[in-house]
């Protein structure tokens, strides 16, 4: 998929009650650890968007935008991600966590690269999805949305009734949880 129908999403607006700290803007090796996230983004040419973006994470470049669905955690934050992504007039999302010490521009290429129109794109690490990190079609929305509506409160409901392709860009999408889990990095 050409880069200019695609936008980028950060979502930055989580609780962090396991890291005990907001991880957007944790410092990691000299920089927020959402920097990094923001970083494999633009090094793909995308603009970047800050969902859920408070007054704590103003040092970030992009562009902060309200949650529509406050409360509602990462599913409300993708939702959030795709109306906008359709207000900015682009066709697909790539829509990363703001914990990912590893991720790179060129792991986030291998999302883009198998991207399309009628499918989610999702990264996994060791066999399993790395929610939400992945390319997110607009076209998808309404399906989306209805399934939300009816409740979808976790991806694996929001995601079973559209096709959905897995990546598997080995630890770039390992996201950090916990204190202990950044150890490396600092």
């Amino acid at each position: 998929m050409p880069v200019a129908a695609l936008i980028g999403a950060v979502l930055v607006g989580g609780a962090s009650t396991r890291m005990g700290a907001d991880k957007a803007s944790l410092d990691v090796g000299g920089s927020p650890l959402g920097a990094r996230a923001i970083g494999a983004l633009v090094g793909n040419g995308l603009e970047v968007m800050l969902i859920g973006a408070g007054d704590e994470h103003a040092a970030l470049p992009g562009r902060s935008v309200d949650d529509l669905w406050p409360g509602e955690g990462p599913v409300g934050a993708v939702l959030t991600s795709l109306h906008t992504t359709f207000l900015a007039g682009s066709t697909s999302v790539v829509i990363l966590a703001c914990d990912l010490p590893s991720v790179t521009a060129e792991a986030v290429r291998s999302l883009i690269d198998a991207s399309g129109p009628k499918h989610v794109v999702l990264a996994t690490v060791d066999g399993r999805r790395a929610f939400p990190n992945g390319v997110w079609p607009v076209a998808l929305l309404p399906a989306l949305e209805d399934a939300f509506g009816e409740g979808a409160d976790s991806f694996a409901e929001l995601l079973a009734t559209v096709d959905v392709v897995e990546v598997d860009a080995g630890t770039a999408f390992t996201d950090a949880d916990e204190p202990g889990d950044l150890n490396a990095f600092r």
